[in-house]
């Protein structure tokens, strides 16, 4: 008799435990308990599922911050990628007449290009407000800089982006606390 009660609850444990869908979920566990391939892993499930955003910039950073600390070759790589790809390209972005520099701007524009800068100039405000430090063959370490971060979202505001506008006034209230 008991063994007729016990196959029942073995099976539902089983069919439980196959549904359990691992994700974020479980990786922001392990980079929580110390695990750098985890919190590469987390980084990597937030970027597939919502892409890279100015939203979500820093939340990407920290868990690629703590993969690139406790030594993942890939965590560091994703942090390369914001210090080079996204402030790079807003380097150049900020020359341009369209974000206050004295370049003048290429014509036509591409379709589609506000949301470009919104993007790019937002997701580097986020990659300067808070730095980073990867070693030098994955690229430049940034230290966080609210004045750079500042015209960053400053171009991104211009070109559309609400989450910029916002961010770009709690720096300058930052910037003049900290002098």
């Amino acid at each position: 008799m008991r063994r007729n009660l016990l196959k029942p609850l073995v099976a539902f444990a089983l069919v439980s435990c196959a549904g359990a869908q691992p994700g974020a979920t479980s990786a922001r566990d392990g980079c929580d308990d110390g695990s750098a391939q985890a919190c590469y892993d987390a980084a990597s499930d937030l970027a597939q599922r919502e892409g890279e955003t100015p939203e979500n910039a820093e939340q990407l950073i920290s868990f690629a911050q703590r993969a690139c600390d406790g030594g993942s070759t890939a965590g560091c790589n994703t942090l390369g990628h914001y210090a080079n790809d996204y402030a790079g390209d807003c380097n150049v972005l900020l020359t341009l007449t369209v974000c206050g520099g004295t370049q003048p701007v290429p014509q036509p524009l591409p379709a589609g290009w506000q949301a470009n800068v919104a993007r790019i100039c937002g997701i580097s405000g986020v990659v300067h407000s808070v730095g980073t430090r990867i070693p030098r063959l994955n690229g430049p370490s940034l230290t966080p800089d609210a004045a750079r971060a500042r015209a960053m979202f400053g171009c991104a505001c211009t070109a559309g982006s609400r989450f910029a506008c916002a961010h770009a006034r709690p720096q300058e209230a930052h910037a003049s606390a900290t002098r």
